[in-house]
């Protein structure tokens, strides 16, 4: 290899790595340290997906989602599926933009961990736009939680596409990304 080619080589590794180091916060309601009412969540099970809304304030290619999921103590699949939905014209949860599974989430008496879905590509946020956050069951014996956000922040929650309440403690995650 000439010494042109890994200086590009090189080049383009330096790029790959600082654009991930440049990632900004879209949307966060976590508290001080990654904080959230423990004992307090949104039910993920065969009666009920969580959907929660968010705005973006800038435009960003999304590149991580963080969410505190826990599986119930009755068992079940432990399960689930993410999924970033677009918002209708009337403010309700649109199109599915990009759809996680994830599994193995601790249990609620072992306290929630963060569940990281990393690694996202080719997912756009436009500026001002209402966004909406979903966890689905990944079956009907499903009985997972969406740990709150103990700030006390409050949005819309649908289960799936049905309102549920018009404002009420949001569920606890955060959206990451690179300015576009």
């Amino acid at each position: 290899m000439t010494s042109r080619k890994l200086i590009c080589v090189i080049g383009m590794i330096f790029a790959a790595f600082s654009r991930s180091s440049n990632a900004d916060v879209i949307f966060d309601d976590f508290g001080p340290g990654n904080g959230v009412l423990g004992a307090m969540s949104w039910d993920v099970n065969a009666g009920f997906a969580t959907t929660a809304e968010f705005t973006s304030h800038a435009s960003y290619t999304l590149t991580q989602i963080d969410v505190y999921l826990v599986n119930g103590v009755g068992g079940g699949t432990n399960a689930a599926t993410i999924s970033l939905l677009s918002s209708t014209n009337d403010g309700a949860p649109g199109f599915v933009m990009g759809s996680w599974s994830v599994s193995g989430q601790p249990t609620s008496a072992g306290g929630p961990l963060l569940t990281t879905i990393s690694s996202i590509s080719g997912v756009y946020l436009a500026k001002g736009t209402s966004y909406f956050l979903r966890i689905e069951p990944a079956d009907a014996t499903t009985q997972d939680g969406w740990v709150q956000n103990y700030l006390g922040l409050k949005t819309t929650i649908y289960n799936g596409n049905s309102l549920a309440y018009s404002s009420a403690i949001a569920p606890a995650f955060d959206v990451i990304g690179i300015a576009m």
